[in-house]
């Protein structure tokens, strides 16, 4: 397993900031199984009175960064939802989660949708440090050392989500998700609000040629604690849907 990070980039004035999507030459590492850091800064915003609706754009062309209102970032969450759930289900592939700072947002992106069932198992609300180690098994000394809010600590809950709901009939074929981080609105142990990690397990499925991979994704986000949670939904959407294709389908 290897680990990079990837350097910024920044936005001209006014224009759109970098999206959650993957580079490809990330994709194309992830894939082979390598184990990245994705570091993103909320830089450059659209203009308010250029944006329109989530519900009168393909999903593909926004950055869940640039939506500022919950009611935007719920109608966002709600088409890529939609299309990861019916992207799994077509793949036997299960969901299940691991939350902090989001606590049960992410379940609710799916439950949301009719007949997730079908895919999502579950997910592990850990707000407390110590339910981290004791429910969900991410490494104690790595909790003492780096606190809640660190990548490795999102790759582990991410991990460890996964073998918590796993059953022999879904023969290990579930993608874990966690998200970590600090919502604000002030700082928290030294790390700033809206500095948050997600993480990912992603299994393998040979009908898609995708390898086993465990990442992470760090997001320095803007806005109200909320909008920051929501946000953060957003992003382990769209970061997924990249990720696993769905959305060139």
């Amino acid at each position: 397993m290897c680990m990079a990070s990837w350097p910024q980039r920044s936005a001209q004035p006014g224009s759109r900031s970098e999206s959650c999507v993957l580079h490809p030459a990330r994709m194309a590492a992830l894939r082979a199984g390598c184990l990245y850091i994705w570091r993103r800064a909320a830089i450059g915003r659209w203009d308010p009175r250029q944006r329109k609706r989530c519900a009168m754009h393909d999903v593909s062309t926004i950055d869940p960064r640039d939506l500022d209102s919950v009611e935007e970032l719920q109608a966002y969450c709600d088409d890529q939802a939609a299309a990861i759930l019916e992207w799994c289900r077509e793949r036997d592939v299960k969901i299940a989660c691991a939350e902090s700072l989001t606590g049960g947002l992410l379940a609710d992106a799916f439950v949301r949708i009719p007949g997730a069932s079908q895919v999502f198992l579950g997910s592990a609300v850990t707000y407390d440090i110590h339910a981290k180690a004791a429910v969900l098994g991410v490494n104690a000394e790595l909790l003492r050392r780096e606190g809640a809010v660190h990548p490795q600590v999102a790759i582990e809950m991410a991990q460890r989500t996964a073998q918590l709901f796993s059953q022999s009939e879904y023969r290990s074929r579930i993608i874990g998700l966690s998200t970590t981080g600090v919502a604000g609105p002030g700082p928290d142990g030294g790390k700033p609000a809206g500095l948050v990690y997600i993480g990912v397990s992603f299994p393998e499925i040979p009908a898609v040629s995708i390898e086993s991979s465990h990442y992470a994704v760090e997001l320095n986000l803007q806005g109200s604690r909320e909008v920051i949670r929501h946000k953060t939904i957003g992003c382990v959407l769209e970061n997924l849907r990249e990720f696993s294709g769905s959305s060139q389908e």
